[in-house]
């Protein structure tokens, strides 16, 4: 596949993935209030993948194939100008609040597996799992499939004035409060909905 349009993009979304908003789990995140409008944009960014207007800012060619900028491993100066290039685009389309597009943790992925090696600083030969190899073979795949990663590493608050006065809630992150066979059980701080997660 290498690089997805969007229509390829919101397709790949609408599976059986566990998301919850406002305490109803969510059907289709391409159409849910809330969201559908986040998956939309995306999906016009990746549109533009394959306009010949923008696919040279966009993607890169490797060994005959078509990748998304993102994951292009920089061994020169033009190559991480080709980058910044490419996500000045994005984000003159968005002027600039979309958050957590490509170039973030596509980037990290990228850089992980170009310096994968380090990954295997004191492994033994006898050890079954080769950490380099994993990394390299999960960038790839990412590639090959122009996946679109995000994390996020900040906790709903549920009462921003608390923080503001120095002041702190057992409520502030997100909790694991149970679990079953399915999964685990979240308390959500923006609902206070409890709903099952995938693990």
């Amino acid at each position: 596949m290498s690089i997805k349009t969007g229509a390829q993009y919101l397709a790949s979304i609408q599976d059986d993935r566990e998301v919850w908003l406002r305490g109803e789990r969510v059907k289709d995140v391409t159409q849910a209030p809330g969201i559908q409008r986040g998956a939309a944009t995306l999906a016009s960014f990746l549109d533009r993948q394959v306009e010949p207007e923008f696919q040279d800012k966009l993607t890169y060619v490797d060994d005959g194939e078509r990748y998304s900028m993102s994951f292009l491993t920089p061994h020169s100066t033009e190559d991480v100008q080709r980058r910044g290039a490419a996500y000045y685009q994005w984000a003159k389309w968005s002027n600039g609040m979309f958050g957590r597009t490509p170039d973030y943790k596509n980037a990290s992925v990228m850089a992980f597996a170009a310096a994968a090696d380090f990954l295997n600083q004191n492994h033994s030969s006898s050890a079954p799992t080769n950490y380099a190899d994993n990394m390299r073979n999960y960038y790839n795949e990412a590639r090959q499939n122009d996946y679109i990663l995000t994390h996020t590493l900040v906790n709903p608050q549920v009462n921003a004035q608390l923080a503001k006065e120095g002041l702190s809630s057992p409520e502030v992150a997100l909790q694991v409060v149970g679990e079953n066979a399915d999964g685990i059980i979240v308390w959500c701080a923006f609902t206070g909905h409890l709903g099952p997660q995938r693990q």
